[in-house]
């Protein structure tokens, strides 16, 4: 059944014209600001162009997120005899609706590229026009918009064409997903520290629009029920929250040690904070739709402040700054030694923080089992816990801090979180413990967490996805399409980027290691035979990798490494070499040590299925050897008879 539709507007045009207003006061205080060096021509048409379409995208991307979010966490599980997965046609054309956003967001988006990528270096937005390749090579604010752009089309594509609940899903993911590019290419990725404030926005900016679109969802949706209220509130209150912390962090780092009230950055981030401090306290006592209404406001207001925001010079911007500090966000000045190698380093945020969120969910996870008097395995919680411990000692290690400025360290980094941490990740079942943990949704209730990990594991596109050959593919492909093509320069330059492959490797071991070994039943399971042979037809390009790592006479990072400027450490050869022997030395270890699990987790399941037969034959269940028996004796008739002839 689905919930009805709310006939109420979430945002009305008070909220509209409020966030007008906010993007317009950084636009008026930005013409009495003294302009950055080189932004001399910088004029007034294209920062208001920049901030229209900004805002306008900003609003259509939390719209859209609304829409999918009703759809996800206020969907209500059908009645019996109905089909689970497939939406209903309520549902069915919010999905469409969504889409409909989904389309407005994308050509927004496209609008927007040219006036942002102008707007970013401060030239008239003709330029952009007249050599818009030029700033697709030579800014990050340009392509990340379009790419924006077109991530959104495909969205609306699939939310047009799409018809279960399962897509909705994956499309809340995308969504958030793609907040992301132009916001970590914005005014975080610039100065000292700037990787942790990267981080910093990575986590904070889906947080925000969670709790802006779950409000608006709530509104949209029209259920008023005490279950659909306290799911919402515990969104608002615990993403908001998270929201706030995080960009009062983002808000230390663009000041760069000066007061608020000394700058006109800092008086209207004040504002932003004062919006975004009163939004988890909407989620205080009892929920509805009045506080729901206010929560959507004070977003709106939040979508305005931001685009003021990014009209404005934070301090940060006029701080002198080293090479190494514009490309890594810090300063390596002294080669490692060990202890510094090997003890606490410059860390990972972000990483470190996906990291201590798996083992404690897992922790949670496994001690809701034991309370339920369920068995779990504790090898399994060991392998979980041990494998993301070493993720996080990789990231927050001397190891990631060298790791960013040479190669042969980065290579020690990225065996870790490609090849021997992921085998210890799927041996820990977290699908297998999250739909023992969960329970199923009863009739007419909300779907719960256990209903989104079926749906999505019983999902045909995630069968495609997770195809064996597609998942070896990305896991042997990817080494020789970053490390032997520019691309390697690309990931390096920006910490973003570094970033998208770290996680990028980390998650196709996980699903390549996942078919092989992994405690999870996989979409499309092989069988042990197929397994061994899917092992072994890595192990030899991982290895030849390795010896063109080595031997290779053009330094890979060529085009990055010496922007460092780096006065210590061996020459590019020589590190590159070390790499690769690294690479070689490390990389064929996990891939052994998966084929003996292999081989152990074959003759245990020969040995479960001769005991299941066994136990069959002895209850009279299963009378295959009798007739087998019965089948040779018949052979052996005809035999004699032939024999008498």
């Amino acid at each position: 059944m689905a919930a009805v539709q709310g006939t109420d507007r979430p945002i009305g045009w008070p909220v509209v014209l409020g966030a007008v207003l906010m993007a317009a006061l950084g636009i008026v205080l930005r013409q009495s600001e003294p302009p950055l060096p080189g932004f001399a021509e910088q004029e007034l048409f294209t920062q208001i162009g920049a901030a229209v379409f900004g805002l306008a995208a900003l609003f259509l991307a939390l719209g859209t997120l609304a829409h999918l979010l009703g759809l996800t966490l206020l969907r209500r599980r059908p009645e019996r005899g109905e089909s689970e997965w497939l939406l209903a046609p309520d549902d069915l054309r919010q999905l469409r609706v969504a889409g409909i956003w989904a389309i407005g967001w994308a050509i927004t988006a496209a609008l927007q590229t040219p006036f942002a990528g102008a707007n970013s270096i401060g030239v008239p937005v003709r330029y952009a026009f007249t050599d818009l390749s030029s700033f697709l090579s030579g800014t990050q604010t340009t392509p990340t918009w379009l790419f924006t752009a077109l991530g959104a089309l495909v969205l609306g594509i699939c939310c047009l064409i799409g018809r279960s609940w399962p897509s909705a899903i994956a499309g809340v993911w995308l969504s958030l997903l793609l907040s992301l590019p132009t916001v970590v290419t914005a005014q975080v990725s610039v100065g000292r520290d700037h990787d942790f404030a990267t981080d910093a926005a990575t986590i904070g900016t889906p947080a925000f629009l969670l709790a802006g679109a779950a409000a608006w969802a709530f509104l949209h949706r029209g259920d008023d029920s005490v279950a659909a209220a306290t799911r919402t509130r515990r969104i608002v209150a615990v993403a908001g929250l998270l929201a706030l912390l995080l960009r009062i962090g983002i808000g230390v780092f663009e000041l760069a040690g000066t007061a608020p009230w000394a700058s006109r950055y800092g008086i209207v981030m004040l504002i932003g904070l004062l919006l975004l401090a009163a939004l988890p306290l909407t989620a205080l006592g009892s929920w509805n739709r009045r506080r729901a209404r206010i929560a959507v406001t004070l977003a709106g207001l939040s979508l305005g402040n931001q685009v003021a925001l990014l009209a404005l010079f934070p301090p940060r911007f006029r701080v002198p700054q080293t090479d190494q500090e514009n490309y890594l966000g810090f300063n390596l000045p002294s080669p490692p030694m060990l202890p510094e190698l090997l003890g606490p380093g410059r860390p990972n945020l972000l990483l470190a923080t996906v990291a201590l969120t798996a083992i404690v969910l897992y922790l949670l996870g496994w001690l809701r089992l034991r309370r339920g008097g369920i068995e779990w395995p504790v090898v399994r919680t060991i392998c979980w816990t041990l494998g993301w411990l070493l993720i996080c000692y990789a990231a927050t290690s001397g190891l990631w801090e060298y790791g960013s400025a040479m190669f042969s360290y980065h290579m020690l980094v990225h065996v870790t979180l490609n090849m021997l941490a992921p085998v210890l990740l799927v041996l820990g079942g977290p699908v297998t413990l999250a739909l023992r943990v969960g329970h199923p949704a009863a009739v007419d209730g909300l779907q719960t967490v256990r209903d989104g990990v079926e749906a999505i594991m019983g999902w045909r596109v995630l069968g495609v996805l997770a195809h064996p050959l597609l998942v070896w593919a990305a896991f042997v492909g990817s080494l020789y399409v970053l490390y032997l093509t520019p691309l390697f320069d690309l990931s390096m330059r920006f910490h973003w980027a570094h970033q998208l492959t770290t996680f990028h490797f980390l998650i196709t071991g996980f699903f390549y290691y996942a078919v092989v070994i992994g405690v999870d039943q996989p979409p499309r399971p092989l069988p042990h035979i197929a397994r061994l042979g899917y092992v072994f037809a890595a192990m030899p390009f991982h290895a030849f990798f390795a010896v063109i790592v080595m031997s290779a006479e053009v330094i890979i990072g060529a085009d990055f490494y010496p922007l460092l400027g780096l006065t210590w450490g061996p020459d590019l050869a020589t590190d590159q070499e070390l790499g690769g022997q690294l690479t070689w030395a490390l990389g064929e270890f996990p891939l052994l040590v998966v084929v003996v699990a292999l081989l152990i987790q074959w003759f245990r399941q020969d040995n479960r299925e001769a005991r299941r037969k066994d136990r069959a034959m002895d209850a009279g269940y299963d009378d295959a050897y009798e007739e087998y028996q019965r089948t040779l004796a018949a052979l052996a008739e005809q035999d004699r008879r032939r024999e008498s002839r």
